[in-house]
């Protein structure tokens, strides 16, 4: 606004007729004038360039900074894709395995089940038939049957330090019967000393259902073919000495054997 009133005042001073010595006086303002416009022309268009540059830099930055933003954004998404895809791969993983132990567990058991299930199988003896004869390296049991048979269950047998062998015989058969820890027992286990003077029988019993007492003589041997109040133990080395069995398996050999039956155990 301010240059286009110097140029109209300017027009206006050549249209009218001024003398020469005022022409003359005129051009030479209008050349100090022209000269002084040309200069503010110059100056303000180097502002406009300034500014314009300025602008133009400082959306440079801000898109170099959007740039920037999307970026990291694109690798943070990235990055937690990878890592919810790493942590589902490793769910996966570990369902995986554990599926594996539990079916390999559940075909242990199963095998375990059927390897020490009561079966009647095929089994050569010169003993008589009734007899009892404990494999404690298989940890099983046969009652002679006669004729190459034999009735197999599956044992607990001592552990390490507390095996037992020998020949001997059942002179005493009780159902539930009442259990008496031994005082060498009682001494490696303090906490038995409750049961010092018996513990009845039930299901709470190490005893179990029923217990054939063996004898060597009239000597008890202070060892037993039992039922157990833990049925996971059989087929193991487990127990301080004596037979372990199934509840069900010694109710069933109870009821096949009597007093005087003739006890392998090798």
């Amino acid at each position: 606004m301010r240059h286009f009133t110097r140029i109209l005042a300017m027009i206006i001073a050549m249209t009218f007729a001024i003398p020469n010595t005022a022409i003359a006086a005129s051009s030479t303002l209008t050349e100090t004038f022209g000269f002084t416009l040309f200069k503010s022309f110059r100056r303000d268009a180097k502002k406009k360039k300034v500014v314009k540059r300025k602008r133009t830099v400082r959306k440079r930055r801000i898109v170099r900074k959007k740039r920037i933003v999307r970026k990291k954004r694109r690798v943070s998404k990235s990055r937690k894709r990878r890592t919810t895809a790493k942590s589902r791969a490793r769910a996966r993983r570990i369902a995986r395995v554990k599926s594996r132990k539990a079916k390999a567990r559940r075909i242990a058991a199963a095998k375990r089940a059927a390897l020490y299930s009561r079966k009647t199988v095929t089994y050569r003896s010169r003993e008589k038939r009734g007899t009892i004869i404990v494999d404690t390296k298989t940890r099983h049991l046969y009652h002679i049957l006669g004729n190459g048979k034999a009735t197999r269950y599956g044992v607990a047998v001592g552990k390490q330090g507390f095996s037992w062998s020998g020949t001997s015989r059942i002179r005493r058969k009780v159902k539930w019967p009442t259990w008496t820890p031994p005082k060498e027992m009682i001494k490696r286990k303090p906490s038995l000393a409750k049961w010092a003077d018996g513990q009845p029988g039930g299901p709470a019993n190490p005893l179990g259902a029923a217990a054939l007492y063996l004898y060597q003589g009239k000597k008890d041997t202070l060892y037993r073919i039992h039922g157990t109040n833990n049925p996971r133990s059989i087929g193991r080395a487990a127990s301080s000495g004596c037979i372990r069995m199934n509840n069900k398996d010694i109710q069933h050999l109870y009821s096949k054997i009597g007093n005087g039956t003739k006890v392998i155990v090798r």
